[in-house]
């Protein structure tokens, strides 16, 4: 299966990780994240693990291939959505089937700093060393 290094989506409804601000618009534009008839922007998220694992586990995925990993070099951070909570702090087991809980949740993230180096790190380095530090990410 091939995923984006972040989440993207057209339209309206529930995005748990949508970024609304400076790094969406960051996202969008390097990402050329624009609708190839409309123009219309894409709404741009952090890389949504929950959303991911269900997708993976309803179509008996075993394996991904992260494109646009270029997207994220010279972010000075990357984060992750690893779960999903509710306003009373429960944590919920999987990716809600109910459109209405799925607009109320919050997300758990994961960040990551990007350490400074005197190369310049791909974004394919910095998510790899992101996936690579977070065992959680067993599909």
């Amino acid at each position: 299966m091939q995923v984006k290094a972040y989440t993207t989506r057209v339209g309206s409804g529930p995005f748990p990780t949508e970024l609304l601000g400076k790094t969406g618009d960051l996202l969008r534009a390097s990402g050329m994240e624009f609708g190839t008839t409309t123009g219309r922007p894409r709404r741009c998220g952090w890389l949504d693990i929950v959303a991911l694992k269900y997708c993976c586990q309803i179509n008996g995925f075993s394996s991904l291939n992260l494109t646009k990993l270029d997207v994220l070099t010279g972010l000075k951070e990357i984060k992750l959505g690893i779960s999903y909570y509710t306003n009373d702090g429960n944590t919920v087991q999987s990716f809600p089937a109910d459109l209405d809980l799925l607009e109320q949740i919050k997300v758990r993230e994961k960040q990551f700093i990007r350490r400074e180096k005197k190369t310049e790190e791909t974004g394919y380095h910095v998510l790899l060393s992101c996936v690579y530090r977070c065992n959680f990410i067993n599909i």
